[in-house]
């Protein structure tokens, strides 16, 4: 048996962020649904964090902070 990959490279016109994304998202009807479940590898094992949508701006700016420390 075979196996392939494939990948595919993005280029934006412009900065986009977790926060916008989800936004973009909440046009169309989509919601964050309890328990929001989040990763964040900070150059160590990856660990799946939960919390409730109380917490949803947190872990937006957590998110948005770390990807742009990431690939900005």
């Amino acid at each position: 048996m075979s196996s392939r990959s494939a990948d595919i490279d993005f280029a934006f016109a412009r900065e986009v962020t977790v926060r916008t994304t989800v936004e973009a998202l909440a046009t169309t009807g989509w919601s964050l649904e309890e328990p929001l479940s989040y990763m964040v590898n900070d150059n160590g094992p990856y660990d799946w964090h939960w919390t409730t949508s109380g917490h949803a701006a947190e872990v937006l700016a957590l998110l948005d902070s770390w990807s742009c420390d990431a690939l900005c």
